[in-house]
């Protein structure tokens, strides 16, 4: 069950990634996704290493790279109907776990996976 959940939430981090990136530009996603690869992240990877993924991301696009992790966390948080209330200055390490924890004590899924007797929203 606890694995279902954790599997769930990498998914739905890596697809509000992928539709941020998408929706900051259409062309984006490709360039994007082929620097992370020349830096060692493959696409299946972003998830799981999406610190690695800010780190590289703000030595290529700057402070913008900022933009994009916080509106993927919007996005996330969104997903889990979960206010996401952040400050600028936040980590995102810190609120992606603090998320992750959420999702597992209460049992919450994703907006886009339907929800069973032990899942809820």
């Amino acid at each position: 069950m606890l694995t279902h959940l954790v599997t769930a939430f990498y998914d739905t981090l890596g697809s509000c990634f992928d539709k941020v990136v998408q929706q900051i530009n259409p062309t984006l996603p490709p360039r994007v996704y082929d620097y992370l690869e020349k830096n060692g992240v493959a696409r299946s990877d972003v998830p799981a290493k999406f610190d690695v993924v800010m780190v590289l991301l703000t030595k290529w696009l700057g402070s913008g790279a900022r933009i994009i992790g916080f509106q993927t966390l919007r996005e996330l948080y969104g997903e889990y109907s979960t206010t996401a209330n952040f400050e600028v200055d936040s980590s995102l390490s810190d609120l992606i776990v603090f998320l992750r924890e959420r999702v597992l004590a209460l049992h919450l899924a994703p907006r886009h996976i339907p929800t069973g007797p032990l899942i809820s929203r």
